[in-house]
């Protein structure tokens, strides 16, 4: 049995987009009702709270970087160093453990 759906909502489109969307619809045997209807439940829209910490991250991530260059700009200059050695060591270890962050 269907379920009574007894509000309206009202949307601004291009034709292109409703064209889009019907023969979205009509392709999948579904109403443009339906459609959109299961479109906006499978997203989930960013939180503000959400927006500024994956920003954060970013820049948090951003800043490593710049640090790392740094010290690889410095590992390349002194690379005869016993120093250099374990510094590039720790460089890699450092890009093992970014890389499984940001999986």
């Amino acid at each position: 049995m269907a379920i009574s759906k007894p509000k309206f909502l009202q949307i601004r489109i291009s034709e292109e987009e409703k064209t889009a969307l019907k023969k979205i619809a009509d392709d999948s045997g579904q109403t443009m009702t339906e459609l959109i209807t299961k479109a906006i439940h499978r997203v989930r829209p960013f939180k503000v709270k959400d927006r500024k910490i994956q920003k954060e991250k970013i820049l948090h991530l951003a800043r490593i970087g710049n640090n790392l260059n740094q010290i690889a700009r410095w590992c390349n200059t002194h690379k005869s160093g016993a120093d250099a050695v374990q510094v590039i060591q720790h460089l890699a270890a450092i890009e093992h453990e970014l890389k499984k962050a940001m999986t």
